[in-house]
Protein backbone atom coordinates (compact mmCIF):
# COMPACT_ATOMS: atom_id res chain seq x y z
CA UNK A 1 0.00 0.00 0.00
CA UNK A 2 1.19 3.36 -0.65
CA UNK A 3 -0.22 6.58 0.89
CA UNK A 4 0.41 10.26 -0.91
CA UNK A 5 -0.30 13.53 0.16
CA UNK A 6 0.30 16.38 -2.32
CA UNK A 7 0.21 20.13 -1.67
CA UNK A 8 -1.62 22.01 -4.23
CA UNK A 9 -1.95 25.95 -4.38
CA UNK A 10 -3.06 28.61 -6.92
CA UNK A 11 0.22 30.93 -8.02
CA UNK A 12 -1.04 34.25 -6.83
CA UNK A 13 -1.77 32.87 -3.68
CA UNK A 14 1.68 32.45 -2.89
CA UNK A 15 3.00 35.34 -4.82
CA UNK A 16 3.08 36.56 -1.10
CA UNK A 17 5.87 34.28 0.55
CA UNK A 18 9.56 35.13 1.12
CA UNK A 19 12.06 34.79 -1.40
CA UNK A 20 13.32 31.61 -0.31
CA UNK A 21 10.30 30.30 1.08
CA UNK A 22 10.30 26.59 0.70
CA UNK A 23 7.20 24.41 0.05
CA UNK A 24 6.30 20.55 0.04
CA UNK A 25 5.19 19.53 -3.02
CA UNK A 26 4.12 15.92 -2.17
CA UNK A 27 4.57 13.29 0.72
CA UNK A 28 5.10 9.71 -0.60
CA UNK A 29 4.35 6.47 2.10
CA UNK A 30 5.00 2.99 1.36
CA UNK A 31 4.23 0.22 3.40
CA UNK A 32 5.13 -3.26 2.65
CA UNK A 33 3.43 -6.00 2.50
CA UNK A 34 4.56 -7.84 5.88
CA UNK A 35 3.09 -4.55 7.67
CA UNK A 36 6.35 -4.37 9.17
CA UNK A 37 9.36 -1.74 9.32
CA UNK A 38 10.55 -0.09 5.91
CA UNK A 39 12.68 2.11 4.99
CA UNK A 40 14.59 3.92 1.95
CA UNK A 41 18.63 4.29 2.06
CA UNK A 42 19.14 6.27 -0.96
CA UNK A 43 17.67 7.54 -3.80
CA UNK A 44 18.31 8.56 -7.51
CA UNK A 45 16.63 11.51 -10.05
CA UNK A 46 16.59 9.67 -13.98
CA UNK A 47 17.44 10.97 -16.85
CA UNK A 48 14.05 10.42 -18.05
CA UNK A 49 12.91 12.82 -14.96
CA UNK A 50 11.91 10.33 -12.80
CA UNK A 51 12.80 9.41 -9.26
CA UNK A 52 13.94 6.36 -7.66
CA UNK A 53 14.12 4.79 -4.22
CA UNK A 54 15.98 1.89 -3.07
CA UNK A 55 16.00 0.25 0.26
CA UNK A 56 13.85 -2.27 1.94
CA UNK A 57 10.32 -3.45 2.91
CA UNK A 58 8.71 -6.01 5.02
CA UNK A 59 7.30 -9.13 3.34
CA UNK A 60 7.60 -12.63 4.49
CA UNK A 61 11.04 -11.44 5.62
CA UNK A 62 12.64 -8.21 4.77
CA UNK A 63 12.76 -7.48 0.77
CA UNK A 64 15.65 -5.79 -1.23
CA UNK A 65 12.88 -2.77 -2.24
CA UNK A 66 13.45 -0.45 -5.14
CA UNK A 67 10.43 2.31 -5.79
CA UNK A 68 10.35 4.12 -9.08
CA UNK A 69 8.04 7.70 -8.87
CA UNK A 70 7.35 10.28 -11.21
CA UNK A 71 8.20 14.09 -10.28
CA UNK A 72 4.46 14.31 -9.51
CA UNK A 73 4.47 11.72 -6.42
CA UNK A 74 2.39 9.00 -8.40
CA UNK A 75 3.76 5.11 -7.87
CA UNK A 76 5.26 4.03 -11.50
CA UNK A 77 6.22 0.67 -9.96
CA UNK A 78 7.70 -1.24 -6.86
CA UNK A 79 10.17 -4.15 -7.34
CA UNK A 80 10.86 -6.28 -4.54
CA UNK A 81 13.74 -8.87 -4.10
CA UNK A 82 13.52 -11.50 -2.01
CA UNK A 83 16.79 -13.86 -2.05
CA UNK A 84 17.17 -17.46 -2.77
CA UNK A 85 16.61 -17.90 1.07
CA UNK A 86 13.73 -16.49 2.53
CA UNK A 87 15.77 -14.24 4.66
CA UNK A 88 16.97 -10.64 5.13
CA UNK A 89 17.66 -8.38 1.51
CA UNK A 90 18.46 -5.24 1.74
CA UNK A 91 19.58 -2.38 -0.52
CA UNK A 92 21.90 0.51 -0.05
CA UNK A 93 22.84 2.64 -2.60
CA UNK A 94 21.26 3.14 -6.36
CA UNK A 95 22.65 4.76 -9.47
CA UNK A 96 21.46 5.86 -12.71
CA UNK A 97 23.53 4.39 -15.26
CA UNK A 98 24.43 6.36 -18.71
CA UNK A 99 22.59 3.42 -20.44
CA UNK A 100 19.61 4.27 -19.10
CA UNK A 101 19.01 1.26 -16.45
CA UNK A 102 19.39 1.04 -12.69
CA UNK A 103 21.76 -0.69 -10.63
CA UNK A 104 21.74 -0.87 -6.88
CA UNK A 105 23.44 -2.24 -4.48
CA UNK A 106 23.42 -4.37 -1.12
CA UNK A 107 22.93 -7.68 0.77
CA UNK A 108 21.28 -10.78 0.38
CA UNK A 109 20.98 -14.25 1.43
CA UNK A 110 21.59 -16.70 -1.38
CA UNK A 111 22.52 -20.37 1.16
CA UNK A 112 20.59 -21.37 4.14
CA UNK A 113 22.98 -21.65 7.66
CA UNK A 114 25.07 -18.39 5.55
CA UNK A 115 25.02 -14.81 5.76
CA UNK A 116 24.04 -12.05 3.02
CA UNK A 117 26.22 -11.93 -0.29
CA UNK A 118 27.14 -9.10 -1.63
CA UNK A 119 24.82 -8.03 -4.18
CA UNK A 120 24.13 -5.98 -7.57
CA UNK A 121 20.84 -5.65 -9.12
CA UNK A 122 20.24 -4.51 -12.56
CA UNK A 123 16.77 -3.04 -13.11
CA UNK A 124 15.50 -1.33 -16.41
CA UNK A 125 13.39 1.70 -15.62
CA UNK A 126 10.49 -0.15 -16.58
CA UNK A 127 11.10 -1.92 -13.28
CA UNK A 128 11.93 -5.68 -15.01
CA UNK A 129 15.25 -7.20 -13.52
CA UNK A 130 17.85 -7.34 -15.79
CA UNK A 131 20.24 -9.41 -14.21
CA UNK A 132 21.13 -10.35 -10.12
CA UNK A 133 24.67 -10.47 -9.17
CA UNK A 134 25.81 -12.22 -6.00
CA UNK A 135 28.89 -12.53 -4.29
CA UNK A 136 30.27 -14.82 -1.72
CA UNK A 137 33.12 -14.24 0.09
CA UNK A 138 32.47 -17.70 1.56
CA UNK A 139 32.07 -18.89 5.18
CA UNK A 140 29.04 -17.84 7.45
CA UNK A 141 29.16 -13.87 7.32
CA UNK A 142 28.07 -10.63 6.15
CA UNK A 143 29.53 -9.49 2.54
CA UNK A 144 27.40 -6.43 1.77
CA UNK A 145 27.65 -3.84 -0.66
CA UNK A 146 27.27 -0.49 0.33
CA UNK A 147 27.82 2.22 -2.31
CA UNK A 148 27.85 2.12 -6.43
CA UNK A 149 28.98 3.85 -8.73
CA UNK A 150 28.23 4.32 -13.15
CA UNK A 151 30.94 4.98 -13.89
CA UNK A 152 31.59 6.95 -17.42
CA UNK A 153 32.90 4.02 -19.00
CA UNK A 154 29.77 2.41 -18.92
CA UNK A 155 30.92 -0.19 -16.39
CA UNK A 156 29.97 -0.36 -12.69
CA UNK A 157 31.62 -0.10 -9.58
CA UNK A 158 30.32 -1.64 -6.43
CA UNK A 159 32.00 -0.96 -3.10
CA UNK A 160 31.56 -2.92 0.61
CA UNK A 161 33.45 -5.83 2.26
CA UNK A 162 33.06 -9.50 1.89
CA UNK A 163 34.61 -12.25 4.03
CA UNK A 164 37.81 -13.83 3.42
CA UNK A 165 38.28 -16.10 6.26
CA UNK A 166 42.45 -17.63 6.71
CA UNK A 167 43.19 -15.11 9.25
CA UNK A 168 42.44 -12.12 7.03
CA UNK A 169 38.17 -12.09 8.28
CA UNK A 170 36.40 -8.80 6.28
CA UNK A 171 38.54 -7.53 3.68
CA UNK A 172 37.36 -3.80 1.89
CA UNK A 173 36.25 -4.85 -1.66
CA UNK A 174 35.43 -3.32 -5.06
CA UNK A 175 33.97 -5.27 -7.58
CA UNK A 176 33.58 -4.02 -11.05
CA UNK A 177 30.55 -5.10 -13.35
CA UNK A 178 29.93 -4.83 -17.00
CA UNK A 179 26.35 -2.79 -17.91
CA UNK A 180 25.26 -6.59 -19.53
CA UNK A 181 26.09 -8.16 -15.98
CA UNK A 182 25.98 -10.59 -14.00
CA UNK A 183 29.66 -11.75 -14.83
CA UNK A 184 32.20 -9.62 -12.73
CA UNK A 185 35.01 -7.72 -14.78
CA UNK A 186 37.42 -8.17 -11.72
CA UNK A 187 37.08 -8.44 -7.75
CA UNK A 188 39.46 -6.49 -5.78
CA UNK A 189 39.94 -6.86 -2.10
CA UNK A 190 42.12 -4.92 0.38
CA UNK A 191 43.66 -6.68 3.59
CA UNK A 192 44.81 -4.14 6.17
CA UNK A 193 48.17 -4.50 7.67
CA UNK A 194 46.67 -6.01 11.04
CA UNK A 195 46.48 -9.33 11.34
CA UNK A 196 43.66 -9.10 15.24
CA UNK A 197 41.10 -11.96 15.32
CA UNK A 198 38.73 -9.60 15.03
CA UNK A 199 39.98 -7.88 11.65
CA UNK A 200 37.24 -5.75 10.30
CA UNK A 201 37.60 -3.51 6.33
CA UNK A 202 35.14 -2.26 4.80
CA UNK A 203 34.50 0.27 1.99
CA UNK A 204 31.15 2.62 2.22
CA UNK A 205 31.60 4.90 -0.23
CA UNK A 206 32.75 4.75 -3.85
CA UNK A 207 33.00 7.35 -6.86
CA UNK A 208 34.13 7.09 -10.59
CA UNK A 209 36.82 10.25 -10.88
CA UNK A 210 36.92 12.26 -13.87
CA UNK A 211 40.27 10.92 -14.56
CA UNK A 212 38.71 7.26 -15.37
CA UNK A 213 40.11 5.92 -11.98
CA UNK A 214 38.09 4.93 -9.00
CA UNK A 215 38.15 5.65 -5.61
CA UNK A 216 36.05 4.03 -2.51
CA UNK A 217 36.56 4.65 1.10
CA UNK A 218 36.28 3.01 4.41
CA UNK A 219 38.00 1.40 7.43
CA UNK A 220 41.10 -1.08 7.93
CA UNK A 221 42.94 -2.63 10.59
CA UNK A 222 46.47 -1.49 10.89
CA UNK A 223 49.07 -2.60 13.15
CA UNK A 224 48.68 -1.57 16.70
CA UNK A 225 46.32 1.25 15.46
CA UNK A 226 42.82 -0.42 15.21
CA UNK A 227 40.76 0.28 12.37
CA UNK A 228 41.88 3.59 10.61
CA UNK A 229 40.44 5.70 8.25
CA UNK A 230 41.23 4.43 4.52
CA UNK A 231 41.38 5.64 0.74
CA UNK A 232 41.84 3.23 -1.65
CA UNK A 233 41.94 4.06 -5.47
CA UNK A 234 42.10 1.11 -8.07
CA UNK A 235 42.26 1.88 -12.02
CA UNK A 236 38.79 0.79 -13.90
CA UNK A 237 41.06 -2.60 -15.12
CA UNK A 238 41.18 -3.22 -10.69
CA UNK A 239 44.75 -2.37 -10.52
CA UNK A 240 45.71 -1.06 -7.09
CA UNK A 241 46.79 2.75 -7.85
CA UNK A 242 47.53 3.78 -4.04
CA UNK A 243 46.16 3.14 -0.30
CA UNK A 244 45.84 6.24 2.35
CA UNK A 245 45.36 5.62 5.91
CA UNK A 246 44.98 8.42 8.53
CA UNK A 247 44.97 6.95 12.39
CA UNK A 248 43.32 9.40 15.33
CA UNK A 249 45.82 10.12 18.44
CA UNK A 250 43.84 7.52 20.40
CA UNK A 251 44.65 4.53 18.20
CA UNK A 252 40.85 3.79 18.02
CA UNK A 253 38.02 3.52 15.48
CA UNK A 254 38.81 5.72 12.57
CA UNK A 255 35.90 5.65 9.58
CA UNK A 256 35.81 7.39 6.11
CA UNK A 257 32.32 7.92 5.48
CA UNK A 258 31.72 9.80 1.93
CA UNK A 259 33.77 10.35 -0.61
CA UNK A 260 33.54 13.27 -3.74
CA UNK A 261 35.92 13.25 -6.88
CA UNK A 262 36.45 17.60 -6.72
CA UNK A 263 36.14 19.71 -9.67
CA UNK A 264 40.07 20.76 -9.18
CA UNK A 265 41.00 16.87 -9.76
CA UNK A 266 41.76 16.15 -6.05
CA UNK A 267 39.94 13.54 -3.95
CA UNK A 268 38.03 14.51 -0.44
CA UNK A 269 37.12 11.97 2.10
CA UNK A 270 35.03 12.51 5.41
CA UNK A 271 34.14 10.49 8.26
CA UNK A 272 35.58 10.95 11.71
CA UNK A 273 38.38 10.00 13.67
CA UNK A 274 39.06 9.15 17.48
CA UNK A 275 41.12 11.88 19.32
CA UNK A 276 39.91 12.36 22.83
CA UNK A 277 36.54 12.02 21.70
CA UNK A 278 35.38 11.06 18.11
CA UNK A 279 36.22 14.58 15.28
CA UNK A 280 34.63 14.98 12.03
CA UNK A 281 37.55 15.07 9.82
CA UNK A 282 38.08 15.80 6.08
CA UNK A 283 40.93 14.71 4.19
CA UNK A 284 42.20 16.53 0.89
CA UNK A 285 44.10 13.93 -1.14
CA UNK A 286 45.51 14.64 -5.34
CA UNK A 287 44.14 12.23 -7.36
CA UNK A 288 47.65 10.68 -7.84
CA UNK A 289 47.92 9.68 -3.68
CA UNK A 290 49.47 10.18 -0.91
CA UNK A 291 50.54 12.64 0.86
CA UNK A 292 47.30 14.31 2.12
CA UNK A 293 46.55 17.90 0.75
CA UNK A 294 45.49 18.17 3.85
CA UNK A 295 43.58 17.41 7.06
CA UNK A 296 41.03 19.49 8.54
CA UNK A 297 39.36 18.11 12.15
CA UNK A 298 36.62 19.71 13.67
CA UNK A 299 35.78 18.85 17.41
CA UNK A 300 32.03 20.39 18.46
CA UNK A 301 31.16 23.35 21.18
CA UNK A 302 30.29 20.39 23.82
CA UNK A 303 33.72 18.33 23.47
CA UNK A 304 31.87 15.27 23.04
CA UNK A 305 31.57 13.07 19.56
CA UNK A 306 31.02 14.32 16.31
CA UNK A 307 31.00 12.72 12.80
CA UNK A 308 30.56 13.36 9.20
CA UNK A 309 28.43 11.28 6.84
CA UNK A 310 28.25 13.28 3.79
CA UNK A 311 30.25 15.53 1.66
CA UNK A 312 30.35 17.46 -1.64
CA UNK A 313 32.64 19.41 -3.73
CA UNK A 314 30.12 23.04 -5.38
CA UNK A 315 30.20 24.22 -8.31
CA UNK A 316 31.45 27.30 -6.41
CA UNK A 317 34.66 25.34 -5.95
CA UNK A 318 34.41 24.96 -2.04
CA UNK A 319 33.41 21.82 -0.05
CA UNK A 320 30.56 21.00 2.08
CA UNK A 321 30.29 18.50 4.94
CA UNK A 322 27.38 17.62 6.85
CA UNK A 323 27.09 15.44 10.12
CA UNK A 324 26.67 16.38 13.64
CA UNK A 325 28.86 17.66 16.61
CA UNK A 326 28.05 17.63 20.52
CA UNK A 327 26.80 21.10 20.91
CA UNK A 328 27.24 23.46 24.33
CA UNK A 329 24.59 20.62 26.04
CA UNK A 330 25.03 17.45 25.78
CA UNK A 331 23.72 16.04 22.41
CA UNK A 332 24.38 15.87 19.04
CA UNK A 333 23.40 18.85 16.67
CA UNK A 334 22.51 19.16 13.02
CA UNK A 335 26.25 20.24 11.37
CA UNK A 336 27.34 21.59 7.57
CA UNK A 337 30.74 22.87 7.57
CA UNK A 338 32.02 24.56 4.63
CA UNK A 339 36.21 24.25 3.70
CA UNK A 340 37.93 26.20 0.84
CA UNK A 341 39.59 23.97 -1.46
CA UNK A 342 43.29 24.64 0.74
CA UNK A 343 41.24 23.13 3.74
CA UNK A 344 40.69 26.28 5.78
CA UNK A 345 37.31 26.52 6.97
CA UNK A 346 34.45 29.21 5.75
CA UNK A 347 31.64 28.57 7.80
CA UNK A 348 30.39 25.93 10.71
CA UNK A 349 26.29 25.61 11.02
CA UNK A 350 24.42 23.87 13.87
CA UNK A 351 21.05 23.24 13.85
CA UNK A 352 20.03 22.24 17.29
CA UNK A 353 15.83 20.67 16.73
CA UNK A 354 12.57 21.52 18.45
CA UNK A 355 13.81 19.44 21.47
CA UNK A 356 17.32 19.61 22.39
CA UNK A 357 18.40 15.89 21.66
CA UNK A 358 19.97 14.20 19.05
CA UNK A 359 20.06 16.02 15.29
CA UNK A 360 21.83 14.62 12.70
CA UNK A 361 22.35 15.37 8.98
CA UNK A 362 23.12 12.59 6.74
CA UNK A 363 23.59 13.84 3.02
CA UNK A 364 23.90 17.11 1.54
CA UNK A 365 23.96 18.19 -2.36
CA UNK A 366 25.35 21.22 -3.78
CA UNK A 367 21.79 22.32 -5.97
CA UNK A 368 22.43 23.77 -9.34
CA UNK A 369 20.80 27.02 -8.25
CA UNK A 370 23.89 27.74 -6.34
CA UNK A 371 22.48 26.30 -2.56
CA UNK A 372 22.98 23.67 -0.39
CA UNK A 373 20.46 21.22 0.61
CA UNK A 374 21.06 18.95 4.30
CA UNK A 375 18.74 16.22 4.78
CA UNK A 376 18.79 13.77 8.43
CA UNK A 377 16.94 13.69 11.42
CA UNK A 378 16.08 16.25 14.38
CA UNK A 379 14.12 15.94 17.47
CA UNK A 380 10.62 17.62 17.25
CA UNK A 381 8.40 18.68 19.98
CA UNK A 382 6.71 15.81 20.63
CA UNK A 383 10.39 13.36 21.67
CA UNK A 384 10.41 11.60 18.57
CA UNK A 385 12.92 12.80 15.32
CA UNK A 386 11.30 14.27 12.64
CA UNK A 387 12.42 14.06 8.80
CA UNK A 388 14.12 17.14 7.81
CA UNK A 389 15.68 18.95 4.95
CA UNK A 390 17.62 22.31 5.61
CA UNK A 391 18.38 24.39 2.98
CA UNK A 392 21.54 26.98 3.43
CA UNK A 393 23.07 29.70 0.53
CA UNK A 394 26.91 29.10 0.26
CA UNK A 395 27.59 31.52 3.14
CA UNK A 396 26.08 29.54 5.53
CA UNK A 397 22.82 31.57 5.87
CA UNK A 398 19.85 29.23 6.74
CA UNK A 399 17.29 30.08 3.79
CA UNK A 400 14.79 27.44 5.40
CA UNK A 401 14.28 24.22 7.58
CA UNK A 402 11.55 21.67 6.77
CA UNK A 403 10.41 18.37 9.20
CA UNK A 404 8.20 15.96 8.31
CA UNK A 405 6.34 14.20 11.72
CA UNK A 406 5.55 11.06 10.37
CA UNK A 407 1.42 9.84 11.01
CA UNK A 408 2.91 7.77 14.16
CA UNK A 409 4.83 11.14 16.00
CA UNK A 410 7.72 8.74 16.57
CA UNK A 411 10.66 8.32 14.88
CA UNK A 412 11.01 10.06 11.63
CA UNK A 413 14.38 10.50 9.60
CA UNK A 414 15.70 11.25 5.84
CA UNK A 415 18.64 9.31 4.68
CA UNK A 416 19.19 10.46 1.01
CA UNK A 417 18.37 13.47 -1.02
CA UNK A 418 18.87 14.75 -4.82
CA UNK A 419 18.34 17.92 -6.25
CA UNK A 420 16.27 17.26 -9.85
CA UNK A 421 17.02 18.59 -13.04
CA UNK A 422 13.52 20.24 -12.89
CA UNK A 423 14.79 22.36 -10.03
CA UNK A 424 12.80 20.10 -7.05
CA UNK A 425 14.43 18.27 -3.88
CA UNK A 426 13.85 15.01 -3.68
CA UNK A 427 14.52 13.03 0.11
CA UNK A 428 14.16 9.54 1.15
CA UNK A 429 14.20 7.98 4.24
CA UNK A 430 11.60 6.93 6.42
CA UNK A 431 8.47 7.78 8.71
CA UNK A 432 6.57 6.25 11.58
CA UNK A 433 2.65 5.16 11.13
CA UNK A 434 1.46 3.43 14.82
CA UNK A 435 -1.00 0.94 12.27
CA UNK A 436 2.14 0.08 9.56
CA UNK A 437 5.09 0.99 12.00
CA UNK A 438 8.30 2.23 9.51
CA UNK A 439 7.19 3.36 6.12
CA UNK A 440 9.44 3.92 2.94
CA UNK A 441 9.31 7.82 2.60
CA UNK A 442 9.90 10.15 -0.25
CA UNK A 443 9.10 13.89 0.24
CA UNK A 444 9.72 16.26 -3.13
CA UNK A 445 9.93 19.70 -2.27
CA UNK A 446 10.62 23.03 -4.48
CA UNK A 447 13.94 24.21 -3.98
CA UNK A 448 13.19 27.51 -4.75
CA UNK A 449 10.43 30.50 -3.62
CA UNK A 450 7.41 31.52 -6.18
CA UNK A 451 9.54 34.74 -6.75
CA UNK A 452 13.01 33.08 -7.90
CA UNK A 453 11.27 30.56 -10.38
CA UNK A 454 9.27 33.85 -12.13
CA UNK A 455 12.36 34.18 -14.20
CA UNK A 456 12.70 35.16 -17.87
CA UNK A 457 15.50 32.47 -18.71
CA UNK A 458 13.35 29.58 -18.99
CA UNK A 459 13.70 26.64 -20.85
CA UNK A 460 11.21 27.80 -23.61
CA UNK A 461 14.09 30.65 -23.81
CA UNK A 462 16.93 28.75 -25.33
CA UNK A 463 17.14 25.03 -26.59
CA UNK A 464 19.59 22.20 -25.91
CA UNK A 465 20.40 18.99 -27.02
CA UNK A 466 19.91 16.28 -24.85
CA UNK A 467 23.03 14.33 -26.87
CA UNK A 468 26.49 15.78 -27.54
CA UNK A 469 29.71 14.45 -29.21
CA UNK A 470 32.28 17.22 -29.68
CA UNK A 471 29.87 20.52 -29.34
CA UNK A 472 27.39 21.81 -28.12
CA UNK A 473 24.58 24.21 -30.00
CA UNK A 474 22.27 26.35 -28.36
CA UNK A 475 20.01 28.59 -29.91
CA UNK A 476 17.70 31.52 -28.32
CA UNK A 477 14.43 32.55 -29.02
CA UNK A 478 15.60 36.06 -29.03
CA UNK A 479 19.03 37.68 -28.34
CA UNK A 480 18.49 40.51 -25.42
CA UNK A 481 21.50 42.62 -24.07
CA UNK A 482 22.20 40.53 -20.73
CA UNK A 483 25.92 39.17 -20.04
CA UNK A 484 25.25 35.49 -19.97
CA UNK A 485 27.35 32.62 -18.27
CA UNK A 486 27.39 29.27 -19.19
CA UNK A 487 29.04 26.16 -16.61
CA UNK A 488 29.30 22.62 -18.01
CA UNK A 489 29.99 20.44 -15.22
CA UNK A 490 30.57 16.52 -14.68
CA UNK A 491 27.67 14.44 -12.11
CA UNK A 492 29.76 15.26 -8.99
CA UNK A 493 29.33 18.76 -9.56
CA UNK A 494 32.93 19.60 -10.95
CA UNK A 495 33.24 22.33 -13.86
CA UNK A 496 35.07 21.05 -17.13
CA UNK A 497 33.84 23.75 -18.99
CA UNK A 498 33.40 27.60 -18.26
CA UNK A 499 32.32 31.02 -20.39
CA UNK A 500 31.10 33.88 -20.01
CA UNK A 501 29.63 36.41 -22.99
CA UNK A 502 29.03 39.77 -22.76
CA UNK A 503 25.55 39.38 -24.09
CA UNK A 504 22.84 36.93 -25.29
CA UNK A 505 23.10 36.22 -29.01
CA UNK A 506 20.54 34.33 -31.08
CA UNK A 507 22.79 30.97 -31.25
CA UNK A 508 26.15 30.01 -30.25
CA UNK A 509 28.04 26.47 -30.04
CA UNK A 510 30.04 25.44 -27.29
CA UNK A 511 32.96 24.26 -28.86
CA UNK A 512 36.00 24.17 -26.92
CA UNK A 513 39.22 21.59 -26.39
CA UNK A 514 37.90 20.87 -22.95
CA UNK A 515 34.60 19.14 -24.59
CA UNK A 516 36.47 17.78 -27.20
CA UNK A 517 38.70 15.81 -24.56
CA UNK A 518 35.78 14.42 -22.26
CA UNK A 519 34.68 11.12 -21.85
CA UNK A 520 31.42 9.46 -22.11
CA UNK A 521 29.07 10.26 -19.54
CA UNK A 522 26.68 12.78 -17.95
CA UNK A 523 26.92 16.37 -17.91
CA UNK A 524 24.88 19.54 -16.60
CA UNK A 525 25.11 22.66 -18.48
CA UNK A 526 23.86 25.67 -16.06
CA UNK A 527 23.05 29.12 -17.49
CA UNK A 528 23.06 32.06 -15.37
CA UNK A 529 22.72 35.66 -16.26
CA UNK A 530 23.31 39.09 -14.60
CA UNK A 531 25.16 36.73 -11.40
CA UNK A 532 21.49 36.13 -10.82
CA UNK A 533 20.22 32.67 -9.94
CA UNK A 534 18.73 32.22 -13.44
CA UNK A 535 19.78 28.75 -14.17
CA UNK A 536 18.59 25.37 -15.95
CA UNK A 537 20.02 22.21 -16.31
CA UNK A 538 20.42 19.67 -19.53
CA UNK A 539 21.40 16.40 -19.23
CA UNK A 540 24.07 15.71 -21.83
CA UNK A 541 25.47 12.37 -22.77
CA UNK A 542 28.82 12.35 -24.09
CA UNK A 543 28.97 9.68 -27.25
CA UNK A 544 32.51 7.78 -28.19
Amino acid sequence: MKYKRICIGIISALLPLALHAQTENWVYRYNGLGNGDDGARSTAYGFDGNIYAAGYSRGTSTDFTVIALTNMGDTNWVFRYNGPVDATDDAYSIDYGIDGNLYIAGGSYFTVGRATDFTVVSLACSGAERWVYLYDGGGSALDIAYSIACGADSNIYAAGNCWTGGGHYWDFTIISLPPSGPSANWVYKYDGPGSEMDNSDAAYSIVYGSDGNIYAVGKSYGTGTWRDFTVVSVTSSGAERWVYRYNGSANLDDVARSVTYGGDGNIYVTGFVRNSNDDIVVVSLPSSGPPANWVYLYNGLGNGNDAASSITYGLDGNVYVAGYSTGSGTYEDFTVISLTPTGSERWVYTYNGLADTTDMAASIIYGLDGNIYVAGQSTGNLGGSDFTVISLDTSGTERWVYRYNGPGSSHDDASSIVYGSDGNIYSAGKSYDSGTLYDFTVISLGAVGIEERDISLTSKFFYIPSVFTDNIPIRFSEPCQRPLKIILCNIYGGSVFEKEYPCTPSSLTLKDEKITRLSSGVYFIVISSDGEKYYNAMKCIKLL
